[in-house]
């Protein structure tokens, strides 16, 4: 019999059948990572985490994927990245129906429809459910791009721009249109395909009725 998930976290929503599974949720919430990696400083907000972090100063890559022999330093890690070769997205959110690969994601993702934005960017005014998000937006004013492609040398805002930029490098094509099988290297190329199938134009003149599939095609125009 199933246990009953009698802990409920007060900002998502999400559910526990222990108490201290549901401290180390709210972890999330609060920012609190009271684990410190020795080597670079980094921290964590619980200690199996820290452990597999690690992994990564010790050289150590102990799971491989099946497809490509990718390795990586820890099985989340590689869950995540075998996402990719499927096309999985295992967390949908059940407000807005959006899917993610990484529950990371997914777990930063249910906090935008929160409604307890206290973290405000000092330039702007706008609001934000965690520290982090001001952090990560203050690079909109700042301009700062820290993560730089070791392949191409280009520079990103956000780790998870670079993480896609490196698929180009790769040669892997996650993304394939459901329609003709056709894959991709990116989101965006997918979504530029899809609309040869579907016909749309999305790209409108401001001048005259006549609408355009890419906004390069407008441009020329």
């Amino acid at each position: 019999m199933e246990k009953e998930k009698a802990f409920a976290c007060t900002m998502c929503d999400k559910r526990y059948t222990q108490r201290g599974n549901l401290d180390l949720h709210m972890r999330i919430h609060t920012e609190w990572k009271p684990h410190s990696c020795d080597v670079c400083g980094k921290n964590f907000r619980c200690m199996s985490s820290l452990r597999s972090h690690k992994m990564i100063h010790l050289g150590i890559k102990a799971y491989t994927c099946d497809v490509c022999s990718r390795a990586f330093s820890s099985n989340n890690t590689l869950k995540e990245h075998m996402a990719l070769h499927t096309n999985t997205k295992a967390y949908e959110c059940k407000v807005c129906n959006r899917a993610f690969r990484q529950a990371s994601c997914y777990q930063r993702h249910l906090l935008t429809h929160s409604d307890n934005k206290r973290y405000a960017c000092q330039v702007c005014d706008k609001r934000f459910t965690q520290m982090s998000y001001v952090r990560s937006h203050m690079k909109v004013h700042t301009g700062e791009r820290p993560f730089q492609c070791t392949t191409c040398s280009k520079k990103f805002a956000h780790q998870s721009d670079l993480n896609r930029h490196r698929i180009i490098h790769s040669g892997e094509k996650p993304y394939a249109c459901k329609v003709c099988g056709a894959q991709f290297s990116d989101v965006s190329a997918r979504k530029r395909h899809c609309r040869e199938h579907e016909g749309l134009r999305p790209h409108a003149c401001q001048h005259c009725p006549e609408s355009f599939k890419r906004v390069t095609q407008l441009r020329t125009h």
